[in-house]
C-alpha cells in the first residue's frame, strides 16, 4: 500500500476528483463509508485481503490494485517515530515497514507546490510563487 501523509491538508481539495478515478484511495478521518474514509483501524481493516476476498465489501477493488491510504493531518515523522506516535495512529504505524511512503527524494511530505515543481518525481513545471498563484493551489478542484 502507499502511504500519502499529508500534515497541511494541501491536497483535500483534488480528493473528490481522485475518488472518481480512485476506489481504492481510502481517507484517514471519521467514518463514512460511502467517502471510503474511516479511523486507523477501519484502513486496516479495508486493506486486509484473504487470498480471494477483501474484509470489507467497500474495499471493492481487484485485489492486484495497491491501496492509497491519503493520512490528512498526519506527517511522515508522526508514524516514523513508532514510540510516540499518537494512539489513534498506531494500527497504522506498522504499515510504513509494509508499504511505501509517497514522499519526496528528501522524505518531506510532497506539499502541492513541491509536486508541481519537482523534476525528481513530480511534474517539472514551472510555478509562479505569487499569492494568487499559491491560492489557486489550495481552491478545490
Amino acid at each position: 500500500m502507499v502511504l500519502w501523509p499529508d500534515n497541511e491538508r494541501q491536497w483535500e481539495p483534488v480528493l473528490p476528483v481522485l475518488r472518481e478515478r480512485l476506489p481504492h484511495l481510502l481517507t484517514l478521518g471519521p467514518y463514512a463509508a460511502n467517502c471510503k474514509t474511516g479511523p486507523a483501524i477501519w484502513l486496516r481493516c479495508m486493506i486486509g485481503r484473504s487470498s480471494t476476498a477483501p474484509l470489507l465489501p467497500e474495499a471493492d477493488w481487484p485485489e492486484t490494485t495497491i491501496p492509497i491510504l491519503y493520512l490528512p493531518g498526519v506527517s511522515r515523522q508522526e508514524l516514523r517515530a513508532v514510540a510516540e506516535c499518537p494512539p489513534a495512529l498506531v494500527p497504522l504505524a506498522e504499515l510504513q515497514y509494509r508499504g511505501v511512503f509517497w514522499s519526496q527524494v528528501n522524505h518531506k511530505d510532497w506539499t502541492t507546490l513541491a509536486f508541481m515543481q519537482s523534476a525528481d518525481g513530480g511534474l517539472g513545471l514551472d510555478v509562479a510563487r505569487d499569492n494568487a498563484t499559491l491560492e489557486a493551489m489550495k481552491a478545490p478542484c
